[in-house]
């Protein structure tokens, strides 16, 4: 949250918290390569985001590699470009965690193009900045 001053009232989102609790929900799934989709550059939002993601890694002494932070436009095509990265990578992410639903969605449409479902077979989860959209995913 950004202060706002003693005489401003606001309410906000604590974006580092609900990124935490967002990865803390894959790894209780049992996802240990989690991999997060978004933006690494300029934005105070972004790096709130990667560091609750990252906090909540540490948190269970999971591994983060360098190329699991994937640096896409916050929009579908953002998205679709993730989960082409994360299908190219060897040990592959089992989960991913969307900086926003545009990028969410373009996860699940790229998916969808490589005849990929949501569901438990695979043991991945897709999950937006909502954290109403919760999805594992299966080929």
């Amino acid at each position: 949250m950004r202060p706002m001053g003693p005489d401003v009232d606001t309410i906000g989102v604590d974006n580092s918290y609900g990124f935490a609790l967002a990865t803390e929900h894959l790894i209780a799934q049992g996802n240990t390569r989690i991999a997060f989709a978004g933006n690494r550059k300029g934005y105070a939002v972004a790096n709130q985001r990667r560091q609750g993601y990252l906090s909540a890694m540490a948190k269970h002494s999971l591994p983060v590699d360098d190329d699991w932070i994937i640096d896409v436009p916050l929009t579908p095509e953002g998205g679709r470009n993730a989960v082409r990265a994360i299908f190219d990578m060897k040990p592959r992410p089992t989960a991913v965690v969307c900086y926003n639903d545009q990028v969410a969605i373009g996860v699940l449409h790229e998916l969808d193009r490589m005849g990929k479902r949501a569901g438990k077979l695979w043991r991945s989860w897709v999950v937006t900045t909502s954290l109403r959209l919760s999805i594992p995913i299966r080929p």
